[in-house]
Order: C-alpha cells, then structure tokens, then sequence
C-alpha cells in the first residue's frame, strides 16, 4: 500500500467556486424597485444612526472640552454669516429628529397590530413625511418667523 498525497488545494473565494460550479449570483437588491415602505425602514434607522452621532459628538464634545455651550456659539456668532445659512444649517440637523420622531411614532403603532393593510402602510408612510417635513420647517425658520413677528408687533 503506499501513500499518496492529496494535490495542494487552491484557496477559492465562494465567488471562484459558484463560478467553477456554474452557479450564477441571485440578484438580491438589484431586481428590486425601491418602495416606500423600504426605503421609511432604511430612513428610520439611518436617522438613529444620525441622532446617536450627534448625541455622542455633542456629548464627548461638553465632557472633554474645557469651555461651555456660550463660548462655542460666540465663535460662531463671530463668523457673521447670512442668516439663511444659518437656517439651513438648523433645518438640516433638525430633519433627522422630525424624522425619527414622527417614524418612530408610526413604528410603535405598528407594533399595536393597528393599519396593517398595505394600502395604510402606504398611507401612513405619506403622512410621516410629509409631517416630519413641516415639523422640520416649522423648527428650522422658529426664529426667523419670530423676527417677523416681533418686527411687525414693534410697527
């Protein structure tokens, strides 16, 4: 009896050998339409990704820093730039808590077995939206629509 060893084995990647095996790769997210449903899921959790940044960077920030919340908005008050941008600025950062505030709200009455239909998923998905996107408007202009009105209470 003698002994013969085994041919050195090539390591192949699961790609190398479906291909040897002429197994073709099921399109997974390539087939499918984006759907609204979907695509509130993947936002919901990004816009916690966002707000955990946030909450970690503001929060680092205050615990490691040597200076208050003041100094930091007196050094952006000093860059003096247009009021607009500053807007813009607050309603994009505001967009991720509107957001996951108002699709969170939607998630917990799902969780209640209520509006289960895909009609009203459909329904209640519009909704969210377009609420958290008047709540986001609504906090980002607050203190421009406040100038107005105190402009007009001073006429």
């Amino acid at each position: 009896m003698k002994i013969i060893p085994a041919p050195p084995s090539q390591a192949k990647t699961y790609q190398q050998k479906n291909e040897d095996l002429k197994r073709v790769l099921s399109p997974h997210l390539t087939i499918y339409k984006p759907q609204l449903t979907s695509m509130m899921s993947i936002s919901l959790r990004m816009t916690g990704f966002a707000l955990g940044i946030m909450t970690w960077t503001v929060g680092l920030t205050s615990l490691l820093s040597d200076h208050n919340v003041d100094y930091f908005v007196d050094k952006l008050r000093a860059l003096n730039l247009n009021p607009n941008f500053w807007t813009i600025a607050k309603t994009v950062i505001i967009f991720p808590f509107c957001f996951h505030f108002v699709a969170g709200i939607r998630h917990l009455y799902f969780d209640t077995a209520h509006l289960m239909k895909i009609k009203q998923f459909y329904r209640t998905g519009y909704l969210a939206m377009t609420l958290s996107c008047f709540m986001t408007l609504a906090l980002g202009m607050w203190n421009q629509v406040n100038a107005v009105r105190e402009a007009n209470d001073v006429k």
